[in-house]
């Protein structure tokens, strides 16, 4: 599959800094959002140590991950190129935490991390935190990832009486990389069909934006830029007071090589394209 994407990342409204982070990389087929907690000065560099970690660590092992994806018995082998994807995030939590624990200046920074990985006709997806990645199809629009969040695991409890109690603290996320010394990595993986685009966002956009409402009213057409824009606009139209980060990524059958290398933000305001 031809892979090209499209991404960009907001301070929003009122924020001091902005603490999300994204890397594209055109050719590993590549990209990962990661959005920063744990304070003001540190956010941003547990998103940033994240985002590094996890994309340079996938590389190295980039040749085994196609290797072991090319092999005869289809699937076979997906068990080995999730426990290595996991293994980049657990790196990740590791550096992190240790960093963390060791400077009282960036004591308790984190960071949610979401990224997505092309091979072949298949996109594996690694995931902790409450950033999200969707797929659309046309104009049909499904979400990959389930929110690591309070609020989200009483509501898959169906815990009514709980989720009204702590309401207030249905944001707070329940796993995120550098919390704690070890890591639960959710990762998954589906089949891609030409056409399809997949969606990686902060929650600064997913908390705010109708994501299926968007893509509908731009149609199955739209450009990747386009569908990033009018999603950070959309945020920051409904005030978002969070830090607004999209990627999209739109997979067409192969027709040339990419020849592109990473793409990172950082700036208040930043977008890359491939």
């Amino acid at each position: 599959m031809q892979f090209s994407a499209y991404g960009k990342s907001d301070i929003g409204v009122g924020r001091p800094s902005n603490q999300d982070r994204f890397v594209i990389d055109g050719l590993m087929k590549f990209a990962v959002v990661c959005d920063g907690a744990g304070g003001q000065r540190a956010g941003h560099v547990a998103a940033e140590a994240a985002a590094r970690i996890v994309r340079e660590t996938i590389r190295d092992h980039h040749p085994l991950l196609r290797e072991l994806y090319r092999q005869p018995n289809e699937g076979g082998y997906f068990d080995e190129i999730e426990r290595l994807l996991r293994d980049a995030v657990c790196r990740a939590n590791s550096e992190i935490h240790e960093q963390s624990t060791a400077d009282d200046a960036l004591r308790g920074m984190c960071t949610t991390c979401t990224l997505i990985q092309i091979l072949g006709e298949h996109a594996f997806i690694a995931h902790v935190g409450d950033s999200r990645c969707y797929r659309v199809r046309g104009t049909d629009v499904q979400q990959l990832t389930r929110d690591h969040t309070y609020g989200e695991m009483l509501e898959r409890l169906a815990d009514a009486q709980s989720a009204a109690l702590v309401s207030g603290y249905a944001n707070i996320l329940t796993r995120a990389v550098g919390a704690r010394p070890s890591l639960e990595v959710d990762v998954s993986w589906v089949r891609i069909e030409a056409g399809d685009r997949f969606i990686l966002c902060s929650d600064g956009v997913s908390k705010v934006c109708d994501i299926p409402t968007v893509v509908a009213e731009l149609g199955e057409t739209s450009h990747r830029a386009v569908l990033v824009e009018r999603l950070i606009d959309s945020a920051l139209d409904r005030s978002t007071r969070d830090n607004a980060t999209a990627v999209v990524i739109a997979l067409e059958k192969a027709a040339a090589s990419i020849k592109n290398g990473p793409r990172r933000s950082g700036d208040s305001r930043i977008s890359a394209q491939f």
